[in-house]
């Protein structure tokens, strides 16, 4: 009859739900055990290598940084000395220190 065969079906779909819980809970075991071996499949020794190792590339990175700022000032001043060198030489060219009685250039 139609209640048999529903009821029927019921627990075949009951069955078939508890079944896919069991293998859910497999799969999570599994993923578990998984996780907890690769924790520790690198050893504390080269975690504490990687560790040092990273500081020091930290250490060696700000020093890069510093160097580099560094350059970028020198540029700055060569080009402040050169354009205080072409002042000076057109301050000392000028027609005017021909006219002075003591000129720059027998100072210097």
């Amino acid at each position: 009859t139609l209640g048999s065969t529903l009821a029927a079906s019921t627990v075949g779909a009951l069955g078939g739900f508890k079944g896919a819980q069991v293998v859910s809970l497999r799969a999570a075991e599994h993923e578990k055990r998984y996780w907890e071996r690769l924790t520790t499949a690198v050893s504390d020794k080269v975690i504490r290598v990687w560790g040092r190792l990273e500081s020091q590339l930290e250490n060696y990175h700000s020093l890069l940084v510093q160097r580099s700022e560094g350059l970028a000032a020198i540029s700055s001043l060569q080009q402040q000395n050169d354009e205080l060198r072409m002042l000076l030489n057109q301050y000392l060219n000028s027609k005017i220190n021909t006219e002075l009685k003591i000129p720059p250039t027998a100072v210097l």
